[in-house]
């Protein structure tokens, strides 16, 4: 990714805008950086760790690993960040962990270690759009800015040039989610998948629980799983938006259930189990 020069090249809500800022003039030891997925929390974090640190920055995100068989942040891809800490004297030092909350069971305590007794000039950004998942211990020790979707007219831009058709499936689907928009509208292959996996969700959406039972079995995995339960919230939020989902205390039912059963699956909760209750509540 070419890196970017500073968080004025970036699509932020405004609030956000001043908060980074806030932050680059007195930056904290550690920063959580939190918001909805495809907002671009890696991206806002690499920005700012480079107007931090130029090029000394360190970047932690999740990765498959063959031992757990999923994407996560295990013991081994933080392991050599403490000795390099320890040995830090000179320049400032930016370490981002990206998608924290994908930490597995052990790891949260050795990124405490980093951060609750300070190094002069070492800085600490973690990203999770699960704040849940992070403990107590990290937040209370992290300032915390929460990345709010931008507003509409600022995203236009990155989808103006685009065919009028496309343009309508790009802004429904990725909802003013600058990241999302950007993949959306640089890989082909990633807004037929994407095109595909919302068209499930719509299914999903206006069926009956007969038709959901069928759709659920035909998830192929875990990750599928979770994709429809954030692809079905789009849904709902897009829908509520536009006016046309006119129950507030429904909406907020689908969106918590959704939201749960989100959590459970990436909590290894029965993947079955969570699917059923969510084919047979998600329309009560």
């Amino acid at each position: 990714m070419a890196s970017i020069a500073s968080i004025e090249q970036l699509i932020l809500h405004p609030r956000t805008r001043t908060q980074l800022e806030q932050f680059l003039t007195h930056p904290t030891h550690a920063l959580m950086l939190t918001g909805p997925m495809g907002v671009g929390l890696g991206t806002i974090a690499r920005t700012i760790g480079h107007q931090l640190a130029g090029a000394n920055v360190i970047y932690v995100a999740p990765t498959l690993h063959n031992k757990q068989k999923t994407t996560i942040i295990n013991a081994d891809d933080i392991a050599e960040l403490g000795s390099i800490v320890r040995n830090h004297r000179d320049n400032v030092l930016v370490i981002i962990i990206d998608g924290a909350d994908c930490a597995v069971s052990g790891v949260f305590e050795r990124m405490l270690k980093l951060i609750e007794e300070p190094v002069p000039k070492v800085h600490y950004i973690f990203t999770a759009h699960s704040l849940q998942n992070i403990p107590a211990t990290i937040m209370s020790r992290s300032a915390l800015i929460k990345a709010l979707l931008p507003i509409e007219v600022d995203c236009a831009v990155l989808y103006s040039e685009l065919d009028s058709t496309v343009a309508s499936q790009v802004k429904f689907m990725a909802n003013r989610r600058p990241a999302l928009i950007k993949r959306l509208t640089s890989d082909d292959n990633f807004f037929v998948s994407e095109s595909g996996s919302m068209q499930i969700a719509k299914e999903f959406m206006q069926n009956a629980v007969s038709r959901r039972m069928e759709i659920i079995d035909a998830l192929p995995d875990k990750e599928s799983a979770t994709s429809l339960c954030h692809d079905l919230a789009q849904l709902v939020v897009s829908l509520a938006s536009a006016g046309r989902l006119k129950n507030s205390q429904k909406v907020a039912s689908q969106l918590l259930l959704l939201s749960e059963t989100a959590d459970r699956l990436t909590n290894n909760g029965n993947l079955r189990l969570q699917l059923t209750n969510l084919a047979i509540n998600f329309g009560a």
